[in-house]
């Protein structure tokens, strides 16, 4: 049963947080308090390991859901949508930092000025305050390959990956880095394709159009989903960078590396079966191929053949195109 409604409610999804989810909480308890809206905050703890699930319990002015086994980021985030009545959600990530304290206001504001906005996000800076990528890209056979380079952990420090990841990405420029870069001196907000899920927010009405998560996307590439979705039935994204958050890049992500580079091929091989089953089958079979190159290089580099042979094993599979639903929980064997 739907519960009492908001004006906005923050909905954070913590996994082995401890390093930084303190101060995310305490800065959105600041900038509710300085808000006249009606805000509630729920922190849901995907049984992390560490202490975060302690942390968050000390928190007594926010809505705390623990979980007892991690059901991934649209799942966790579904149970909110299901449960809760709102005008607006924020979706937004453990490791960021609301320290324009005026964000909530200035979002709430753009929402209400531009009504056709059914997704949108604002400017995302580094810890140094430099601009990261806001805008996202949708999924194509070319940054599939690139981004296995970028966010590989087995082979992030090889000299010759990230040699060949600069080359791949001169050539085929698909990361949006350039088009990210041109919005730094914009005054205006601006209609886009698809957004990052870091700093996510959703009009509720909209929302009930689309649909909630695809739950076959444990984390990454959901929200693209979404923004596709969107976009499908005529409802725009917006970005407005008249605010900010600080998000801590990839913090959550890499608290277990290898696991997080599984739901990335993974998410990419589910994206591409909804919606290019064609490109599935070239991707598939130019990422095994790929593979198996940087594989047979790594083991040349160590001389040490037994080197996570299951771990090299189960990426092949996905690359090949082993039945999702089997991946699903033989990844989720792992936790």
């Amino acid at each position: 049963m739907k519960k009492n409604k908001y004006d906005l409610i923050i909905s954070i999804v913590n996994y082995n947080g401890e390093e930084y989810i303190s101060h995310c909480i305490d800065l959105l308890l600041k900038a509710r308090h300085n808000s006249s809206k009606k805000i509630l905050i729920i922190c849901i703890d995907n049984n992390s390991f560490d202490s975060s699930g302690k942390i968050i319990d000390s928190y007594k002015d926010i809505k705390k859901i623990f979980l007892n086994q991690n059901i991934g980021y649209a799942a966790a985030h579904n149970q909110i949508f299901r449960n809760y009545d709102t005008e607006y959600f924020l979706l937004l990530n453990p490791d960021t930092l609301m320290n324009d304290e005026s964000n909530i206001e200035k979002m709430l504001n753009y929402m209400d000025n531009y009504p056709e906005i059914a997704i949108a996000t604002c400017s995302l800076l580094d810890e140094n305050y430099r601009r990261l990528p806001s805008i996202a890209h949708q999924p194509t056979l070319t940054n599939g390959f690139v981004e296995q380079l970028k966010f590989k952990s087995e082979f992030r420090n090889s000299l010759t990956v990230q040699k060949i990841a600069r080359k791949l990405s001169k050539i085929f420029p698909v990361i949006l880095s350039n088009y990210n870069s041109n919005l730094s001196n914009l005054t205006e907000p601006l209609n886009v394709k698809f957004v990052y899920g870091a700093y996510f927010f959703l009009r509720m009405s909209a929302l009930n159009k689309i649909g909630f998560f695809d739950e076959n996307f444990f984390l990454f590439w959901e929200e693209i989903d979404l923004c596709i979705r969107a976009r499908k039935i005529g409802l725009s994204i917006g970005y407005n960078p008249l605010t900010f958050i600080i998000h801590k890049y990839q913090k959550s992500q890499m608290s277990v590396p290898e696991l997080s580079y599984y739901w990335r091929v993974a998410s990419y091989f589910w994206i591409f079966k909804k919606y290019h089953p064609i490109k599935l089958v070239l991707w598939s079979i130019g990422t095994g191929l790929f593979q198996s190159f940087l594989i047979i290089l790594k083991l040349i580099q160590t001389k040490r053949k037994w080197l996570k042979i299951h771990f090299y094993l189960f990426q092949l599979s996905i690359s090949f195109g082993k039945k999702y639903n089997d991946l699903m929980n033989k990844i989720k064997c792992l936790y």
